[in-house]
């Protein structure tokens, strides 16, 4: 770590962006958008609970999903925990890269089982 402008700046991720996520030749405005639109939709998944809204996203634009970042949702948000992880990541068939963080509450020994379990199924 090193200051610049009097901003710290990280040697590491200096010259990383997000684009170097994407594969530039493939990903469309039409990627990004569903991209978006998954993310939110597990974003607020905690307060609608709809499962089959989601299965039927996934089911008709999963193709289409191959670069995703996923808040961790609070565990005592839902009857099911962290089911979710297992019902939704294992049917993104094209998916490449998952990123998951979380802001105010962390992944526990509950949430890395589901994650792994889903994780097996690629």
């Amino acid at each position: 770590m090193r200051q610049l402008h009097g901003q710290q700046v990280f040697e590491k991720f200096e010259n990383q962006s997000a684009l170097q996520d994407y594969d530039e030749n493939t990903f469309t405005f039409k990627h990004l958008l569903l991209k978006l639109t998954f993310e939110q939709m597990i974003d607020d998944f905690q307060y609608s609970q709809n499962f089959e809204l989601v299965y039927e996203f996934i089911k008709e634009y999963g193709p289409f999903i191959e670069n995703v970042s996923i808040k961790m949702i609070e565990k005592r948000a839902l009857k099911s925990n962290h089911y979710w992880l297992l019902a939704f990541i294992p049917k993104l068939k094209h998916l490449k890269q998952l990123t998951m963080f979380s802001e105010d509450t962390d992944c526990n020994a509950d949430g890395y089982k589901f994650l792994t379990k889903a994780m097996s199924y690629f």
